[in-house]
């Protein structure tokens, strides 16, 4: 059966096979969860957004097309920009337990800004493992920096791997901004000029592996997402 989102207010989740994904989606700075149907206390908090400078996130429209959660932002009068996210539930990919992918958009009215989102993750007590794109493929990427996580992966406690993918061609717009040892790791997304009417965009992934995480699969799921196709939002 298809990977779909059951969006009821305030908790949207979708669930397959033995886990589950839950978000608020009108709350981004909330943490998205990856449950276990099952009685664990494997819990991920997978993902939060801060929006910096802060924002007001007044929602103009949440929806559901197909296996994509869909919420505007608007930019009010007190805010720099515009922010549309994307929770694209996944699906079909092997190895994988449960993953969501996140697209992000901002643009802005303004004449002068230059906003940014710093994205966090908790890996609770496990340490975290962080990859480079030289680490993971034979490929170039376009200015991609010393400081670009390219992946990073920590221990569940149910013998999972979690895992957070940034896109290749995203990461010249990402600068990781914790160290491995830190249990909650942070990426500053954007935060260069944006130019009035132009949209900014950048893509994640956050997975839930059953138990160890191979270099060869870790490879194999980032050639994957490179080589995927873009959101139906885009």
């Amino acid at each position: 059966m298809p990977a779909k989102w059951d969006l009821t207010q305030p908790i949207a989740s979708g669930t397959q096979g033995t886990w589950s994904v839950r978000l608020n989606p009108l709350r981004p700075t909330e943490p998205v969860q990856f449950c276990p149907t099952s009685e664990s206390a494997d819990v991920w908090n997978a993902v939060s957004l801060r929006p910096l400078p802060q924002h007001a996130l007044q929602a103009s429209e949440v929806y559901v097309r197909e296996n994509d959660l869909i919420v505007r932002f608007e930019q009010s009068s007190g805010d720099q920009y515009a922010l549309q996210l994307d929770w694209q539930l996944l699906e079909g990919i092997p190895s994988i337990v449960h993953g969501v992918e996140l697209w992000v958009s901002i643009q802005t009215n303004l004449l002068d800004s230059a906003p940014e989102l710093e994205i966090a993750s908790d890996g609770e007590f496990a340490g975290w493992r962080i990859y480079q794109h030289s680490m993971l493929s034979d490929q170039p990427a376009t200015a991609v920096l010393s400081h670009t996580a390219a992946a990073l992966t920590s221990s569940g406690t149910g013998g999972t791997t979690r895992l957070w993918l940034i896109e290749p061609s995203d990461q010249s717009q990402s600068q990781l901004l914790t160290s491995a040892d830190e249990a909650v790791q942070r990426v500053k997304l954007f935060g260069q000029f944006l130019e009035k009417g132009v949209i900014r965009r950048a893509r994640m992934r956050f997975v839930i592996i059953d138990g160890e995480l191979s270099t060869a699969k870790l490879q194999a799921l980032y050639h994957d997402f490179a080589n995927s196709p873009l959101p139906l939002t885009a």
